[in-house]
């Protein structure tokens, strides 16, 4: 599909396929609670100059957010999902915002449910651009006006689960960001210390699928009792 820079065409390419209806996960479930760790020898990208022409909305440099590991070794920005458990759906939509500020999307990554409404802001005075893709899909690649010309393009809502992967094209290759939808309830972004927590689910033994956006996808099984907590340490390298 070709792309224009006019917001009443850019973002229906975002717009997806059914959405499922609501339901929760039981609160009186089980839960699954631990951390992710990285203790293999890759190290962040170096930190980017920024072309001069930039510099004064941008800054000189930008630290990349791909590989942040805390001073024990906690990996944050690691999503944690388990699929496939009989009768799960997504709970309730969420509104979320991505905005382009100081020449970064922000916030970088983000874990929504089906059906959830996506706005993107830019609050730069420079001309960005956001060049959306799912794998080697694009979905979107448009430019979007510089702060007061038009603030924000029509939220749109995420109806198929999935990766998308956000980029600028305008001159700012630092940028980068990733919403995943799904949908159902069971998955949870790693904090800055690597903790993740998932809850209500019902008895069994699980594949628990981690991905992140340098490593890759790994699995990992765990068993869950009707109550109590699972405790699940997971170690990339």
């Amino acid at each position: 599909m070709a792309w224009r820079t006019r917001f009443a065409m850019a973002f229906v390419c975002l717009t997806w396929a059914h959405i499922a209806a609501p339901v929760a996960a039981d609160p009186s479930g089980g839960v699954i609670e631990g951390h992710v760790r990285y203790t293999g020898k890759r190290t962040s990208r170096a930190p980017v100059t920024v072309p001069k022409s930039f510099q004064s909305i941008c800054g000189t440099t930008k630290t990349m957010p791909d590989l942040l590991v805390s001073s024990d070794k906690g990996l944050a920005n690691v999503v944690v999902s388990i699929s496939g458990v009989p009768g799960a759906k997504a709970p309730a939509a969420k509104d979320i915002t991505i905005n382009q500020k100081a020449c970064d999307y922000l916030p970088h990554l983000q874990a929504v449910p089906v059906g959830s409404k996506l706005t993107i802001k830019n609050s730069d005075p420079v001309l960005h651009n956001v060049h959306a893709t799912n794998g080697s899909r694009t979905l979107c690649n448009m430019a979007m006006p510089i702060e007061g010309q038009q603030s924000a393009a029509p939220p749109q809502v995420l109806a198929k689960p999935g990766r998308i992967d956000l980029r600028c094209d305008a001159g700012h290759t630092w940028m980068s960001a990733y919403v995943y939808a799904f949908d159902h309830p069971f998955y949870a972004v790693t904090d800055a210390s690597g903790s993740f927590r998932i809850s209500g689910l019902p008895p069994g033994t699980y594949n628990v699928e981690i991905e992140h956006e340098v490593l890759g996808t790994t699995t990992r099984k765990v068993t869950v009792q009707a109550t109590g907590t699972a405790k699940l340490e997971i170690t990339l390298e």
